[in-house]
């Protein structure tokens, strides 16, 4: 059986864009594109692993109300995922690859033209007819 993994990703959207970021080389699913987040630890909330998770993957600070607008389980042939997906336009810092991956704001009509993993596909629908 496999475990459960919990992951909070944060959809930052501005000015009609979202930011995305390349998995590293040797990474799960590497080369694919995902939106930043990442595992939420024991003990923790999937609220406050978002907000951590943003500030060390791409070092922006994310507002106050922060709610979750889609939430679904993944079955990998090799994990079972739980995502937390939280759509963000209140954040401030500037944006940098803290962990040296690739990282670009893009629109809505181009998340097609990126490598997603199949367990973004629902939300990538729902973003494309939201926005």
């Amino acid at each position: 059986m496999k475990d459960l993994a919990r992951i909070a990703v944060a959809v930052l959207h501005r000015d009609g864009r979202f930011l995305i970021s390349r998995r590293p080389p040797g990474a799960h699913l590497e080369g694919m594109w995902e939106f930043p987040g990442g595992k939420v630890g024991e003990g923790e909330e999937p609220v406050d692993a978002v907000r951590r998770e943003v500030r060390e993957e791409v070092g922006l600070d994310l507002g106050a109300d922060l709610e979750v607008f889609h939430r679904e389980k993944f079955d990998y042939p090799d994990r079972l995922l739980e995502i937390y997906f939280y759509l963000v336009d209140d954040f401030v810092g500037e944006e940098r690859a803290e962990e040296g991956q690739e990282i670009r704001w893009v629109a809505s009509s181009e998340l097609d033209d990126y490598p997603w993993p199949p367990a973004n596909r629902k939300v990538l629908e729902i973003l494309k007819s939201r926005f």
